[in-house]
């Protein structure tokens, strides 16, 4: 014979059962919260980061060198030239102007120079004109080639674009050397200072001569500084 259960146990029973079910409910929801909270914040670091990451992202400035532009080669010319004439050539007044104007600004010429062409008046200090001579001088060898070899263009005067003609005096003593180099007309100072060393510097000349006699001559000789590119 069956004991009759008790309505009493079993409503405890299942109350306990019940409450065990709820507990395990409770601390299920209370650790799923925990970690969805967890995962949600460390998302919400990561997805931060991530965002600071991309708007900050530094774009490399890419800029191209400009390419410097090497100046022009500048090509220097030197033209040079002395004027001879020849004892039977006439000479007309633009010839010696041109070579010789200096001779009407000067006052006592006739102290320094022999213009008579007076074979029997050869004095050791008279400074003859080339073309009373009866042998003139000569210079040994391509003068212009000495000039173009010789010449350094001033820097001063390349960076200035500066050009233009000096003109130089200068005496070629009787055992053909160079003395006496002065301007006659001036360019710049670089260029005259050129001019002048480079004629000073020049080899000795065959000298002149007036009755088979070595005797000192004046010339006077426009130097061309021009720049072209």
């Amino acid at each position: 014979m069956e004991a009759k259960k008790s309505p009493k146990k079993d409503l405890e029973r299942r109350r306990f059962y019940l409450l065990e079910i709820g507990m395990i409910l409770s601390l299920t929801f209370v650790f799923t919260a925990f970690q969805y909270r967890t995962t949600g914040v460390n998302d919400n670091t990561l997805g931060t980061i991530s965002g600071v990451s991309l708007d900050d992202e530094l774009i490399p400035i890419t800029r191209q060198e400009q390419k410097i532009k090497e100046p022009p080669k500048i090509k220097i010319k030197i033209i040079t030239k002395i004027e001879q004439v020849k004892n039977d050539t006439k000479l007309d007044d633009s010839q010696n102007d041109d070579y010789w104007n200096f001779i009407d600004d000067d006052s006592g010429l006739d102290s320094l120079y022999d213009l008579s062409g007076n074979e029997d008046n050869v004095d050791d200090d008279i400074v003859y004109v080339p073309w009373m001579l009866n042998d003139q001088p000569k210079f040994n060898g391509n003068i212009n080639e000495y000039y173009q070899k010789n010449i350094k263009y001033p820097q001063d005067a390349l960076q200035n674009n500066i050009e233009g003609t000096v003109w130089v005096d200068f005496v070629i003593e009787k055992d053909g050397s160079i003395s006496n180099v002065t301007i006659f007309r001036s360019v710049s100072p670089q260029l005259d200072a050129e001019a002048k060393r480079v004629v000073s510097n020049m080899p000795k000349w065959t000298p002149g001569k007036q009755m088979k006699k070595p005797v000192r001559v004046k010339f006077r000789q426009p130097i061309k500084f021009a720049l072209s590119q």
